[in-house]
C-alpha cells in the first residue's frame, strides 16, 4: 500500500532560555534549516524525498533520491523537496497531493529574557544585536 505524503520536520533551537541572560553576538546564532516534504511512496509524484536541513547537526535525507543537509546550507536534489537554509523553512510540495516543508527552527526561545548588547571582555554595554542571526525569536 502506498504511502501518504509526509510533512517535513522542523528545524532545531538555538538558544533555550527561561532565565535572564546577556547577548552579545559576534559570530552566528542560527537556529536549525526545516526538512523539505517528502512525498511518500506514492506513483506519479515528483520530488518524492524530503532533503535535510541544515544545523549543527545536519538533517538527513528522506531517501535516495535526496541529499542530506550541512551545516551551512539544506540539501538539494533534483528528486527532492529542498530542506531549509539556517533558519528558514524546508520548501514545501505542491500538486495533487500537497504538503508542507519542515517550519524554520528560532534563533532564540525565550526571547523575553534577552538583553542584547555588545561585550569589550570586561563590560556588557546594553544595545543592538550584532552578528548574524537568522530564524525567528519566539517569547
Amino acid at each position: 500500500m502506498p504511502e501518504s505524503p509526509t510533512p517535513g520536520l522542523p528545524g532545531g533551537i538555538a538558544i533555550y532560555t527561561r532565565v535572564a541572560i546577556k547577548l552579545a553576538l559576534t559570530g552566528e546564532l542560527w537556529g536549525g534549516g526545516g526538512g523539505g516534504a517528502g512525498g511518500g511512496t506514492l506513483e506519479n509524484v515528483t520530488n518524492k524525498d524530503g532533503c535535510g536541513g541544515a544545523g549543527t547537526v545536519p538533517g538527513l535525507k528522506g531517501g535516495a533520491t535526496a541529499a542530506d543537509g550541512t551545516t551551512e546550507a539544506g540539501g538539494t536534489a533534483t528528486q527532492c523537496c529542498a530542506g531549509g537554509n539556517p533558519g528558514l523553512a524546508g520548501a514545501s510540495r505542491a500538486g495533487d497531493f500537497p504538503v508542507a516543508g519542515g517550519a524554520a527552527g528560532s534563533s532564540v526561545d525565550g526571547w523575553s529574557y534577552v538583553t542584547t548588547g555588545s561585550w569589550d571582555g570586561t563590560t556588557f554595554t546594553p544595545g543592538a544585536l550584532g552578528g548574524d542571526k537568522r530564524g525567528p525569536t519566539v517569547n
